[in-house]
């Protein structure tokens, strides 16, 4: 771009990207570390330490991979060609110098940070390359290809990269145990009383709500699954909708997360895909619910011509709406739990 634009245009385009991801690595709870030339360097676990760093670290940059792809159409006619990112990223300890998320002066470095560098150095545009540490630690929440050991500078035994193809089902630690196999569950039989007493109260037409707090680790997320799955499911309607650790700005996460889930809604779909599987579903579970269409499209970010939001709905009358929406056709037969 350099030897094609001008200086300025060269500057104004960078910012643009740097910008977007900039973004995506603060959503991940992440923070660049500097921008060279044009590379970005981004650290996930200093100043603050998440127990699914890595994770976070390659959703950032799958979602990097697609903002740049995004932008690239808008661009291409300036830069004369498609603009794309290609990374590599590892895990292992840092050396920190001051930590100063204001200045950017964070002295960060050690073999971790090298060994990145040259992940990143070997993949190809597109792609999305992580060392064995980070794969051992990532390996059931994405689907990757392990590709020929290589020779890298500073290391004096060939590495296996590994290729991050795309994410899988499992969401949390916990998804990852139950694909591995539980232990024998037991000391818990006071608490899965509770909650089918609260249930046979909600068979009879009396609507409950649970909350269960303990300390992290303690079994919230081993008791609510015997629960449901010691209930009959031909019989009972499961709806799960799960918060994350990242994005918690995300306004009605769980609520979204469940309908994405009931609804049966994939991050493969294609838009024209989303909105016909959307539909169809939602008018399957009750033909009533049509009006509610486009305040269910609206918070599902899917666009709709046939179901436009009304324009009149803003602020705290399209909240309104949106809580109308989401509890005026519940049975009043629904137990809710929440950890």
């Amino acid at each position: 771009m350099a030897e094609r634009l001008d200086l300025e245009d060269v500057k104004e385009i960078m910012s643009r990207i740097f910008g977007e991801i900039a973004q995506v690595v603060t959503k991940y709870g992440g923070f660049i570390e500097k921008f060279i030339g044009d590379a970005v360097m981004a650290i996930f676990g200093v100043p603050k330490v998440h127990e699914d760093d890595p994770v976070r670290a390659i959703k950032a940059a799958r979602e990097i991979h697609d903002v740049v792809k995004g932008l690239s159409p808008k661009l291409e006619s300036k830069v004369g060609g498609p603009l794309s990112m290609h990374s590599g990223i590892n895990t292992g300890l840092v050396v920190t110098g001051e930590v100063n998320l204001k200045n950017g002066t964070h002295g960060i470095a050690g073999d971790t940070i090298n060994l990145a560098s040259r992940l990143q150095g070997l993949a190809k545009p597109g792609e999305i390359l992580v060392s064995p540490q980070t794969y051992t630690l990532v390996a059931p929440y994405f689907e990757m290809r392990a590709l020929d050991a290589v020779n890298i500078k500073g290391k004096t035994r060939p590495l296996i990269p590994y290729r991050v193809i795309k994410e899988l089902a499992v969401g949390t630690r916990f998804e990852a145990a139950e694909q591995r196999g539980f232990t024998a569950f037991t000391g818990r039989e006071q608490e899965l009383e509770t909650l089918h007493s609260c249930f046979r109260k909600t068979a009879a037409g009396d609507g409950q709500f649970v909350t269960m707090v303990g300390e992290a680790g303690v079994g919230k997320s081993r008791l609510t699954y015997e629960f449901r799955h010691s209930l009959d499911r031909k019989r009972t309607t499961i709806l799960e909708g799960r918060c994350q650790s990242f994005g918690s700005d995300i306004p009605y996460f769980p609520l979204l997360n469940a309908l994405r889930r009931g609804l049966h809604l994939n991050e493969e779909d294609t838009q024209a895909g989303l909105h016909e599987k959307a539909v169809a579903n939602i008018l399957a579970i009750d033909q009533t619910l049509g009006q509610y269409l486009p305040l269910y499209l609206h918070l599902l970010s899917i666009p709709s011509e046939e179901y436009a939001l009304p324009t009149h709905l803003q602020g705290e009358e399209l909240k309104s709406a949106i809580q109308n929406a989401s509890t005026n056709d519940i049975d009043s037969g629904g137990l809710a739990l929440g950890r």
